[in-house]
């Protein structure tokens, strides 16, 4: 595997993104290691601290990835969360590629799993997948089958004949 270290812009578009689909109440996680939820509400400084959680996390796969002995981190700035700007609209499939793309690029070393990063990615797909439509109306569980077929393959038709269209 090979990894990258993801551009600032789009370390603060997840966190933009994170706390723009979290709702009212912001954006959080379950941070295993300090035992405690973890909150980001709708200001500056908390999409900072969220953009500089993730970024630590990318560049602690690349230097694992890539055996770096230059460890540090640059620190994403306010003016850098100020500099990007999606006027307040993130399509979710947009945001989930975004989201998968970062995972990818950051999930090198053995403590990710773990990590507050891996949990806020986590969390930003949940808040995501209930951005779906009918996402609130489905039932819980499975829907009903209806009496319509699904669609069936013409090769399946042959393989078995019991089949029928």
């Amino acid at each position: 595997m090979s990894c990258y270290i993801v551009e600032t812009k789009h370390i603060v578009y997840l966190a933009k993104a994170a706390i723009h689909f979290g709702g009212f109440r912001g954006f959080s996680y379950y941070s295993k290691n300090r035992g405690t939820r973890i909150e980001y509400g709708h200001n500056l400084e908390h999409t900072q601290k969220l953009a500089n959680v993730l970024n630590a996390e990318n560049y602690k796969s690349y230097n694992y990835r890539y055996k770096e002995e230059d460890t540090s981190i640059p620190e994403i700035t306010i003016d850098d969360v100020m500099a990007y700007n999606w006027g307040g609209m993130y399509k979710p499939g947009e945001v989930a590629k975004a989201i998968s793309c970062y995972d990818y690029q950051s999930c090198e070393h053995p403590d990710y799993e773990d990590s507050d990063a891996h949990a806020a990615v986590q969390s930003m797909r949940y808040d995501l997948l209930q951005q779906l439509r009918g996402y609130d109306t489905a039932e819980w569980g499975c829907p009903e089958p209806t009496r319509d077929s699904d669609p069936i393959c013409l090769t399946d038709l042959l393989k078995h004949p019991k089949l029928s269209l």
